[in-house]
């Protein structure tokens, strides 16, 4: 459901992971958006959008590109 995959902003992403500024948050996805599609070009896989942008909410993971899987053991529940 895409209600299970919140978006975070450039800033957070920025404060979070310590950029400089958002623009080079904004690199950085992108380099990662281009790393992604190289590997499954590499793999034979058709290349997705894996990663999104939403205008004024953020990135996040693709709800129909993501398949979620929940490990035994593994404690159930959102964080935060």
């Amino acid at each position: 459901m895409p209600e299970d995959f919140p978006t975070v902003t450039a800033a957070a992403l920025q404060q979070d992971l310590g950029y400089g500024d958002e623009s080079s948050v904004r690199r950085s996805v992108n380099r990662l958006r281009d790393q992604i599609v190289e590997i499954f070009d590499q793999a034979g896989w058709t290349p997705c959008d894996l990663i999104e942008d939403i205008p004024g909410f953020g990135y996040r993971f693709a709800p129909d590109a993501v398949e979620i899987m929940i490990l035994k053991g593994t404690p159930v529940g959102r964080p935060g």
